[in-house]
């Protein structure tokens, strides 16, 4: 289950496809960014089914507020009672951010795996750079803290930053970004590439959708395979929703896919 909310939290996907090559280079700033300038986001939760191979293992929610000047985006996920009873799995993972120019504020990550509890909280002192903090605990003793820190010649962000700044660009097909991922632990370079424009059904409506094709890099291996295993589908409307996540790594087919949206108020 553990790796199937990795999977849904787009920083640690895996490649499917590579981009191709071209002289696409990380924008020296954020405020270089081709945003949306009119996206504007529903608050309110979604929530996503999780399957592996067909079988639905788990969920997640994705919720956005916003206070004052900056947007907050929290994940949560959790396994089921068919994997429950081997590998009882709670994530939840936190942002503020700022939309103009984006940049993110504070991260936090609450992960549980049976006894064992692992919190990181990552603050963003710069643009280009990020300091973490990891606690490790079995039970409510703790077995490690860990010190981490990057940076970057452009701008670095959060797991977190990245699924809310996937839905802020203003896509067009053909267009690529690049960015740096700060997990806490590893540095990432993160590429997403908007492919096509397919048509799905979820929750029982069908709506045009940008497929978009991320791609990772391990940064702290110099000579790191480039991977993309995954798809990601936005909706092509103003809101730019997160409707499925899906692929195949290692582990088996995944897929996350969207149930309830929330409501304009």
């Amino acid at each position: 289950m553990k790796h199937l909310i990795f999977a849904f939290l787009l920083v640690l996907l895996q490649p499917l496809l590579l981009i191709a090559d071209t002289d696409l280079v990380v924008k020296p700033a954020s405020s270089q960014l081709p945003l949306d300038p009119d996206f504007q986001p529903i608050l309110g939760t979604y929530l996503y089914d999780v399957f592996w191979e067909g079988v639905r293992v788990g969920k997640a929610t994705i919720s956005i507020d916003k206070e004052e000047d900056y947007y907050r985006i929290s994940v949560k996920a959790s396994s089921n009672h068919k994997v429950g009873f081997l590998y009882k799995f709670r994530y939840k993972g936190e942002v503020a951010v700022e939309p103009y120019p984006f940049k993110p504020i504070k991260a936090t990550v609450e992960e549980n795996a049976g006894r064992k509890k692992k919190n990181i909280e990552i603050q963003f002192p710069e643009t280009n750079r990020a300091d973490s903090v990891e606690v490790k605990k079995v039970g409510n003793k703790t077995k490690s803290v860990t010190e981490g820190s990057a940076t970057s010649d452009s701008f670095l962000i959060d797991p977190f930053s990245a699924i809310f700044l996937v839905r802020h660009l203003d896509w067009e097909l053909g267009m690529a970004e690049v960015f740096e991922v700060f997990t806490g632990k590893k540095k990432y370079e993160l590429k997403l590439y908007c492919d096509s424009v397919t048509t799905k059904t979820i929750a029982g409506n069908s709506r045009e959708a940008w497929l978009i094709i991320p791609e990772t890099t391990d940064l702290s291996k110099p000579n790191a395979e480039k991977k993309s295993e995954f798809r990601i589908y936005l909706s092509k409307d103003e809101q730019k929703e997160i409707l499925k996540i899906e692929g195949a790594p290692k582990i088996g087919r995944v897929e996350a896919r969207a149930r309830i949206f929330p409501s304009p108020k």
